[in-house]
């Protein structure tokens, strides 16, 4: 399993045509993860309404966060119900 540190998520990241992205987690948890959050992506600071940013502020994004996960040193464990 993995984890990530709200503090190592980016506040904005801006494309090539200068439009800021900004990025805040928004706390949702499931009934098996209470700790689950998904990330908002809005074009106006302090917006809760979601935009999609292009392709290179996803691939950033991605790049970033990808590097900042770090192992648990939990294992996840999935069992079949029959």
């Amino acid at each position: 399993m993995w984890q990530l540190r709200v503090a190592d998520i980016p506040k904005t990241l801006t494309d090539p045509e200068k439009v800021t992205f900004h990025f805040k987690p928004i706390h949702v948890p499931y009934p098996t993860c209470k700790a689950h959050c998904e990330l908002l992506c809005s074009d106006k600071p302090d917006s809760s309404e979601y935009v999609v940013p292009g392709k290179e502020v996803k691939t950033t994004l991605r790049i970033i966060l990808s590097r900042k996960f770090k192992p648990t040193g939990l294992r996840l464990v999935v069992q079949s119900q029959r």
